[in-house]
């Protein structure tokens, strides 16, 4: 496996492994409608308004490749100036 700091390419590969994730998680949790509406692309242009397009973002993230070259899993944090601690979700 390799870990590497995102590239605007990878942002569609964790779009789909957010929502793909979501929905299986999250099913019969939240809504069946909130579900539905989750979307490759959607989620993909959320991404590039955090960490792209937002000038005060202190947000960043690294991908997980398997051997193949797919990306398998993310994590984003947040650098957090007040105490320098890591907020990370996934």
């Amino acid at each position: 496996m390799i870990v590497h700091e995102y590239k605007r390419e990878d942002l569609f590969s964790v779009s789909k492994i957010h929502v793909d994730t979501w929905k299986s998680t999250y099913k019969n949790i939240v809504p069946k409608e909130y579900l539905n509406n989750l979307i490759y692309e959607n989620q993909k242009e959320k991404w590039l308004n955090r960490l792209l397009n937002n000038s005060n973002t202190n947000e960043f993230m690294f991908v997980v490749e398997n051997e193949s070259g797919e990306i398998v899993g993310f994590s984003t944090a947040t650098l957090n100036d007040e105490d320098c601690k890591f907020h990370s979700t996934l």
